[in-house]
């Protein structure tokens, strides 16, 4: 069981351990997808791509939330690399997604991105344990991502845009 997390709430606080607030980001995150998964049929074609990212996408950062709620289960360099895995996969499949979304396509090689990143992750929790070199690592993959996934989702002017497209954009 984690420490407790204080988490505001009308009219007082609710304590959640670290467990269920994974746990509870994961339901949103899958309710999120499930969301998209009913609109996807009534997005045009070309756009159904960029959905089906995004659900795969939101799918493995639940996946990722969820390992890290119970990774204790597992051998902490096998949870470590597993949970931040899921998550850089996730972040990936956004940006995937947004890139499709605006007609663009994704460049084969940055795939290797997130593999570098899995990698980087195992090295410094199995091999050569060291938590700040880890965690550094894995922000600057994540801020590169995320970056990107902005960047991809501030190309092309709101005016522009058409009502799905603004629908998906504004989730991110």
């Amino acid at each position: 069981a984690g420490s407790p997390i204080e988490i505001a709430s009308w009219p007082g606080v609710i304590r959640m351990d670290t467990p269920s607030v994974f746990v509870t980001v994961s339901l949103v995150m899958l309710a999120n997808g499930l969301a998209l998964g009913v609109t996807t049929s009534s997005l045009p074609r070309s756009l159904r791509p960029a959905a089906i990212y995004w659900q795969i996408a939101t799918l493995m950062i639940a996946l990722g939330c969820l390992v890290f709620a119970y990774g204790t289960l597992l051998p902490a360099p096998v949870m470590v690399t597993a949970a931040n895995s899921l998550l850089v996969l996730g972040l990936y499949g956004y940006y995937c997604s947004l890139r499709l979304f605006h007609g663009r396509t994704v460049p084969p090689l940055l795939v290797l991105l997130p593999v570098a990143a899995m990698l980087w992750v195992l090295v410094f929790s199995a091999v050569y344990p060291d938590f700040k070199i880890r965690v550094v690592g894995m922000a600057v993959v994540w801020l590169a991502l995320m970056g990107g996934s902005l960047y991809e989702r501030r190309r092309r002017s709101q005016e522009a845009a058409s009502v799905s497209q603004r629908m998906l954009a504004g989730i991110f």
